[in-house]
């Protein structure tokens, strides 16, 4: 019987340069995907929010219209107005108006294409510090004697793409 001792190799603790190397490629591409998704959800979160707000500034120049138009047939029914000024403030707006909640009749019926702007949280061509992206034109029509078309159209540019709502 020979006296030779067995020698037992046991595991290894520690990486490879090769396994580091491995790990940190893993590690790398998938903080490169996360912050990827990361910018893309930024910026649809962006997109989304501008289209939310060019749909309330097309909704509030129907309002806007409707308001004046609900002025005038309370101004007629009180005698202030005959009844075919039904449409009164509105008839030079047929190739476009800039109207916003603190105008009064006449509008000015040359769209020039001004940006809203935003002053005291309104939305206005007037007063306020902060130009916004968007431009809004509203055009109304009279297609018969006692029917009146209204569109409104909100453009703005995103990332060097022009963008409408209307």
């Amino acid at each position: 019987m020979s006296n030779h001792k067995k020698i037992e190799v046991t595991s290894r603790s520690g990486f490879t340069v090769l396994e580091a190397m491995a790990a940190i490629f893993v590690v790398t591409v998938g903080m490169i995907g996360a912050f990827g998704l990361i910018t893309q959800i930024v910026s649809f979160s962006r997109t989304s929010a501008n289209q939310v707000t060019a749909v309330y500034l097309a909704q509030e120049g129907v309002e806007l219209v409707r308001n004046i138009w609900d002025t005038n047939l309370l101004l007629i029914d009180a005698g202030f107005l005959r009844r075919d000024d039904w449409t009164n403030g509105l008839n030079d707006c047929a190739v476009g108006c800039e109207i916003d909640y603190n105008d009064s009749p006449p509008f000015d019926a040359s769209y020039s294409e001004e940006k809203l702007k935003i002053g005291g949280g309104f939305y206005n061509y007037d007063t306020g510090s902060e130009e916004t992206l968007f431009k809004r034109k509203i055009t109304v029509t009279k297609p018969s004697a006692d029917l009146m078309a209204v569109k409104v159209e909100v453009f703005w540019e995103e990332k060097g793409v022009a963008k409408i709502v209307g």
